[in-house]
């Protein structure tokens, strides 16, 4: 009994006011809004607050409100969660675009790339060669080499002959 005595109790709006000054004084002093993905702590506990506020499904108009008139534009800058699917999305696409360039040079050439120094080729190699040592490539995109890119698993050599691996 008592633990809490000389220590006011703040009402949750009063907590969250307090946090909406320190991004207000934040963009004050910096001219942008908070980063979270920073390593300055300060500026990453009141990004990722209003971060979390971008995500709040609950947010109230009152509080949106309130964000509006005093940060402008916070709420067109997209959320953590919304960059990240942004990544992935731009992550996929990269690597759909590595295979159709191999499928496009085996098409050319008549043949996997191979480590040739100074060239694109060697580019084409290298990421062929991650793709058949990756322990965590999908069974999608497994299917996708198969199709695209016969032979992509390499050859290895069975009693002094060059053979496929097989898959």
């Amino acid at each position: 009994p008592g633990w809490r005595d000389g220590s006011p109790i703040r009402k949750p709006i009063e907590i969250w006011e307090q946090k909406l000054d320190a991004v207000i004084r934040f963009r004050e002093a910096h001219g942008r809004l908070p980063r979270v993905g920073t390593k300055d702590r300060d500026e990453a506990r009141v990004g990722l607050w209003l971060d979390r506020q971008r995500e709040d499904e609950l947010l109230t108009e009152h509080r949106r409100a309130l964000l509006t008139s005093h940060l402008p534009g916070w709420d067109t800058v997209p959320s953590s969660a919304q960059r990240q699917v942004a990544r992935l999305e731009s992550f996929e696409q990269r690597w759909s675009d590595r295979l159709a360039e191999v499928a496009a040079f085996i098409e050319r050439n008549g043949r996997l790339p191979r480590a040739v120094h100074g060239s694109g080729e060697r580019f084409l190699y290298e990421w062929l060669l991650r793709q058949r040592h990756a322990a965590d490539l999908s069974e999608d995109r497994r299917r996708r080499l198969d199709q695209n890119i016969p032979g992509w698993r390499g050859s290895t050599r069975v009693n002094g002959r060059w053979v496929p691996v097989a898959a």
